[in-house]
């Protein structure tokens, strides 16, 4: 796969001095582009769901995730496996602001 996206100039190979045999791969200038034009019609059409969705709804399913995370983050940790460098919860806290206990499951 990074060969396919090094072939259309939206990343590249360069040295990496912690390893000789791997290199190191970064986006070029074409590729960020292309990644700030997936971003942005992201962005457009969660907004434009965004706009068509109950606020309770949305709640209700922020609160899902953060217990479905909370869970898998549980099971790697119970496996003695670290979390990735950066993933939320890794202090065992949303790095949302704190809310109140997970509700039930919405009934969608």
């Amino acid at each position: 796969m990074v060969n396919d996206l090094a072939e259309l100039d939206l990343v590249a190979f360069g040295p990496n001095p912690a390893h000789r045999r791997s290199p190191l791969i970064a986006r070029t200038a074409a590729g960020s582009a292309r990644l700030a034009g997936i971003r942005a019609a992201e962005i457009a059409s969660l907004a434009e769901l965004a706009a068509t969705s109950a606020s309770g709804r949305v709640a209700a399913g922020v609160r899902v995730m953060d217990a479905l995370t909370r869970h898998f983050h549980d099971q790697v940790r119970a496996a003695g496996m670290p979390l990735a460098p950066g993933m939320p919860l890794e202090s065992g806290r949303s790095s949302r602001p704190t809310r109140s206990a997970p509700a039930a499951a919405p009934s969608i």
